[in-house]
């Protein structure tokens, strides 16, 4: 009788550690899991919606408006600090971070986005601009200065 219960009692734990080890999931897992969507109106007059599909390497941006569409692809890749230099090596290698760090060959730019939140149903974000801008206007960012995106809707 003892064994049975010692069996089942170890039953139960190793399948709570299967379903936590299920559940845990990293930056790039959730990043890539959707494409996200995220709705703007600019001056109150035009609206914007802006889709973000992430790849193991690229960012896939379109925005669209009243009267254009826009599309850009950029390299990127996760870290947990500002770097000075984008590197190029490190592009698909990282899985978590607080930092998106992404370049943009078309124009020579890079630019840092700041995770805020990121869950199967959201992912906020600022650039690290805002933060900057921010700071240097004396306070903390305003919810304004984040951007907040939601899986897509299925049309």
């Amino acid at each position: 009788m003892k064994t049975k219960l010692f069996m089942i009692a170890l039953a139960l734990m190793l399948s709570q550690v299967f379903v936590k080890a299920q559940v845990a999931e990293t930056t790039i897992e959730l990043l890539t899991a959707h494409i996200w969507e995220s709705n703007k109106s600019i001056n109150g007059i035009s609206k914007e919606t802006r889709y973000i599909q992430f790849t193991n390497e690229k960012i896939l941006n379109t925005i669209v408006t009243d009267e254009h569409t826009f599309f850009s692809e950029s390299f990127y890749y996760l870290t947990n600090s500002t770097e000075e230099d984008f590197d190029m090596n490190k592009i698909g290698q990282v899985t978590n971070g607080k930092y998106i760090y992404i370049y943009s060959p078309d124009n020579d730019m890079a630019n840092f986005l700041v995770i805020a939140e990121l869950t199967e149903q959201k992912f906020k974000y600022i650039t690290i601009q805002n933060v900057w801008y921010a700071e240097m206007r004396g306070h903390a960012p305003r919810e304004m200065d984040y951007t907040v995106c939601y899986p897509k809707r299925k049309n």
